[in-house]
């Protein structure tokens, strides 16, 4: 994935580590020429029946001032490989605490199915593998 053109690199985790939620761990690529974002993922969680879901996200990079500066990432998410009904990431949004960040919150809603479901501000932790200088 990492090529010339990458100016950050990080591994993530949504969700809390208890019984039954759902986690989604994955790796983000920032483009160093605009504000776009691509990554993959992996959504589990053990329920019946149990998810499993290899995601592709694709989306954009925003950043707040003022008060309380933010990284925001806003993306779309697919199914890895695309299928008919595979359950996966329809959208997300995360909110990085400061600029490359070590931590913030995402909410994301999920297909399973015909049906959606949505994850509200679950917690989020970073890993910058690489930042811009």
């Amino acid at each position: 994935m990492t090529d010339s053109h990458v100016n950050a690199v990080c591994t993530f985790t949504v969700g809390k580590p208890i019984p039954g939620a759902a986690i989604l761990d994955g790796v983000l690529e920032f483009k160093a020429d605009d504000d776009k974002v691509l990554g993959t993922g992996t959504l589990t969680q053990a329920v019946n029946p149990p998810i499993n879901s290899d995601e592709a996200f694709d989306g954009v990079m925003h950043c707040t001032g003022g008060g309380k500066t933010e990284m925001l990432l806003a993306l779309t998410g697919s199914a890895l490989p695309p299928m008919l009904g595979a359950p996966h990431i329809t959208q997300m949004l995360i909110a990085i605490d400061g600029m490359w960040g070590a931590g913030g919150h995402a909410t994301y809603t999920y297909a399973s199915g015909s049906s959606f479901r949505t994850v509200k501000d679950a917690p989020v932790t970073i890993n910058w593998l690489k930042k811009p200088h």
